[in-house]
């Protein structure tokens, strides 16, 4: 068992949110804004209506992307290096609807041109080495069909930085030139929220605040207020590859 697998099945031990967004977070608050948040962007992503899969959820952790997506009529495969994760994400599919592997953290287990939609939700900074990183993002890209779109929400800084052994949050210019030389055309960038935005901290002692006012308060906070170098924000990218 690697490092990084160990490292996420011992967060799957905190439970489906927990593990996959902030395991501080006692109250649950916190983490149900996140997921507010990113759940919003997949309906906006996925509100075309003949958008019917298969998907590939890579990274997807807990699977409540996945869950998200099947309840639409969405097919969807997910991956992620961790047993822990995993069992979470089958124990929640509804008649095992959706379908979920475990993989090496190096080599995806899909044929080329297999999907026509890949979703990936803060993975990406816990590939450190930027050769790996182009290598996954290479094959991500090969699991696409021609004309397929790629959702990225991703942290990012103004100046990388090496969080810890297992993660680096880098710029927003890095994830465009990568994917650019890889084959994909970005289409759209903009931030989904910051880590440090105030509310956040009484969303961690338990309070209660409406999610729809304090996102349009955040969204408002990003248009005027630059992302200060300590902070970070997460992204949301939407990539397209290229027809060939």
């Amino acid at each position: 068992m690697s490092k990084e697998s160990k490292y996420w099945d011992e967060l799957a031990e905190l439970g489906e949110n927990q593990s996959v967004f902030d395991p501080r977070d006692r109250f649950g608050k916190k983490n149900a804004y996140i997921r507010y948040l990113r759940d919003k962007e997949l309906n906006t992503f996925f509100s075309d209506a003949f958008k019917h899969g298969p998907v590939f959820d890579f990274g997807c952790g807990s699977g409540n992307i996945s869950m998200n997506l099947n309840s639409r009529g969405i097919d969807t495969f997910g991956i992620d290096i961790s047993e822990g994760l995993l069992r979470i994400a089958r124990n929640q599919s509804p008649q095992n609807l959706a379908n979920f592997c475990q993989f090496d953290g190096v080599s995806i287990p899909v044929a080329e041109g297999v999907f026509s939609d890949v979703v990936v939700y803060v993975v990406l900074s816990y590939i450190k080495d930027d050769d790996a990183l182009r290598e996954v993002v290479s094959q991500l890209y090969n699991s696409l069909k021609r004309g397929g779109s790629f959702l990225l929400i991703e942290q990012t800084r103004k100046i990388r930085k090496q969080v810890d052994e297992f993660k680096v949050i880098r710029t927003k210019r890095e994830y465009r030139s990568l994917f650019s030389d890889i084959g994909f055309e970005c289409l759209e960038q903009r931030d989904m929220r910051s880590g440090h935005f105030l509310p956040l901290y009484f969303l961690s002692l338990g309070v209660s605040l409406p999610f729809s006012l304090l996102h349009r308060i955040e969204s408002f906070q990003h248009k005027v207020v630059p992302n200060p170098v300590w902070d970070y924000r997460e992204t949301v990218f939407r990539f397209v590859k290229h027809n060939e």
